[in-house]
This record gives C-alpha cells, sequence and structure tokens, in this order.
C-alpha cells in the first residue's frame, strides 16, 4: 500500500542534530521512506520562534531540502507541478514536497515583514513548491497565538494572509490556538481572500482532550472549505493506547471526511535510551518502515474498504495537492 503523508520532520532533525538523510534515528529517513512504500512525503520547515536566528535556520533548511534532490537524485525527487505529480506512480523515488511549519522560519521577530516576505520567496526558490504554511508552533509569535495559548491573529498575521491569498500556498492549523484558527477562517471570509487550508497532523478533540488536537466546529468548518486534516501517530494526541488512533479515523469519517482525511505521521527525532519505552510513539508504529504493520492494522479494524483505504492513505492527499499545483 502506497504512502503519502503530510508532515515529517526531517530537515530539522539534518540542520539542528546535523545528522544524515540515513540515520535510524530521524525515524524518516530516506531509506525507512522507502521501506515503508512511501509515495510523497511533505517535508516540514521547523524553526523555534525565540531563535533570533530562525528565518536564518528556515531558510538554511531549505537549502537542506534542496541539497538532498541533488545528492539522492536516484532515490527522491521534488513534486513542483502537474507533471511531476502524474509522474509519482511511474517513479520508484519518494517525492517531496516542503512545507513550513512556524512562520517564524521566514520572518524572525526583529525582522521587517519586508523583509520576511523576500525570506519566504527565497525559500520557495530553494524547494521549488511549498504544500502549506502555519502561523505559529505551540506558543505565541509576531503573528498570533500557538495551540498552547489563547491568542488571536496579529496584524503581522493578517499580513501573511495577505501576500498568500492566491498563491496556491494551504494555510496549515495544526498548531493554532482555537482563537487564531477562528480569526484565521473570519479574516480569509471578511477579506474574500483566496486561500486553501488543511490541518497537516491533528487529531481530534472529542476524542482525546488535548489543546493539539481539532475541535469538532473547527475540524467541521475546514472540511466545508474543502480542507484535509491528517492524522497523526502521537502518543499524547492519541490517547492511551494505539487504538485509539482508530477511534480518531473513526470519527474524522463520522464528519463525512471519507475523501478529506488522510496521514500526517509526525514522525521526529528525538533522544530515546534504548531501555525505555518509547515516550511519543505506539509500539508497532515508530518509523516510516513501519507503515505496513500499520496497514495491517488498519485492515484488521475493518474501519475502510480497499477505496477508502486507497483515499486515505494517498488519494485524499494527492487530490488536494492537485488542486493547488493546476
Amino acid at each position: 500500500m502506497q504512502i503519502v503523508d503530510l508532515h515529517c520532520d526531517l530537515l530539522s532533525y539534518l540542520h539542528y542534530e546535523k545528522g544524515h538523510q540515513y540515520d535510524t534515528a530521524a525515524r524518516c529517513s530516506i531509506p525507512q521512506l522507502m521501506e515503508g512504500n512511501v509515495l510523497l512525503q511533505t517535508l516540514a520547515i521547523f524553526t523555534y520562534t525565540a531563535d533570533a536566528q530562525s528565518s536564518e535556520a528556515g531558510i538554511a533548511q531549505s537549502e537542506i531540502f534542496a541539497n538532498l534532490l541533488a545528492e539522492e537524485e536516484d532515490k527522491v525527487f521534488s513534486v513542483t507541478n502537474l507533471d511531476d505529480l502524474e509522474e509519482l506512480e511511474d517513479e520508484d523515488r519518494v517525492g517531496f514536497i516542503a512545507a513550513i511549519e512556524n512562520a517564524s522560519g521566514f520572518c524572525a521577530e526583529h525582522e521587517t515583514m519586508e523583509q520576511g516576505f523576500e525570506n519566504l520567496e527565497t525559500i520557495i526558490e530553494n524547494t521549488g513548491k511549498l504544500l502549506y504554511i502555519s502561523l505559529t508552533h505551540h506558543h505565541k509569535n509576531r503573528f498570533g497565538g500557538g495551540n498552547y495559548t489563547h491568542i488571536g491573529l496579529t496584524d503581522d498575521g493578517r499580513q501573511v494572509l495577505d501576500y498568500l491569498s492566491g498563491r496556491k500556498i494551504a494555510i496549515d492549523f495544526s498548531h493554532t490556538s482555537d482563537e487564531l484558527a477562528y480569526d484565521i477562517l473570519t479574516y480569509i471570509t471578511t477579506q474574500n481572500l483566496d486561500l486553501p487550508v488543511l490541518a497537516s497532523h491533528s487529531n481530534f478533540r472529542a476524542i482525546h482532550q488535548n489543546k493539539r488536537n481539532l475541535p469538532t466546529e473547527l475540524a467541521q468548518e475546514l472540511l466545508n472549505r474543502g480542507g484535509i486534516i491528517g492524522l497523526n501517530w502521537i502518543k499524547s494526541f492519541l490517547g492511551r493506547t494505539k487504538e485509539k488512533y482508530f477511534q480518531h479515523l473513526a470519527f474524522g469519517l463520522s464528519l463525512a471526511a471519507e475523501t478529506q482525511i488522510c496521514m500526517g505521521t509526525d514522525l521526529f527525532y528525538f533522544n530515546q535510551p534504548e531501555d525505555k519505552p518509547n515516550i511519543n510513539f505506539f509500539e508497532p508504529y515508530q518509523t516510516a518502515a513501519d507503515y505496513p504493520n500499520f496497514i495491517e492494522d488498519l485492515l484488521a479494524h475493518q474501519l475502510l474498504d480497499e477505496r477508502q483505504l486507497k483515499n486515505f492513505t494517498k488519494n485524499n492527499a494527492l487530490n488536494f495537492l492537485e488542486k493547488l499545483l493546476r
């Protein structure tokens, strides 16, 4: 079964940890992606807001992305247009597309917005295409409040939304506060902006209470606007057992999201002692190489028929991306 995934943190591992793209510790290394039969992987550019050089880190990760394509051209290639998308099925390489997780990655707290937009254009030039941008991460920045705050949209955040309108880059809601999420939606509506929406790696608050999970009203609004929702594998966002994943999936299906729910696994590096239980991932699903285990469990739960399974693991995300590449 082929996989299209909306989020992993290989780029930040390579930048901050100075690791290698073949390191198993990354959990989403190139060999692991290939072993897991990943057709297309989104590589997020993640930076820390508190880092005064956050935009430098963002640009550096976009350069790492470009270097990966050059160094590993026999194993990966970039998907930046419809022709690339059509060639995916005929390739024996993994497709890569970039995204930005936290807008501090192109505009640091002390920089002018003009400089920030110049930085963003540099990142787009280096990567060829961005699938989405999230304004924040966990905490607040100049653009608004992250998921562990109650802060809404700022003037700088509005400038980013204005700038992106019509650019066919989606706005990601996976790390917004509830206040920021509704402010973004209101601003898109009142200003008649042309901005696709998605939640790249989020689960449902109705199943497990965590501020990183989507409240039902917000999830439904994203779906109503044609967005997609990628479910992640993170323990703290799923619940006490891996079986909770399938409850999140079933809840998504109950929202009539059969053609809009997909995979946003969120594989990332962290220091995991070998003699301790994994603190972030359940035993059967810890790396991209574990997708076959995951598919086996999906089939056992009989939540999805064959068509629905292909939609969830691949087609829904590809259909969304196709709209952005037209």
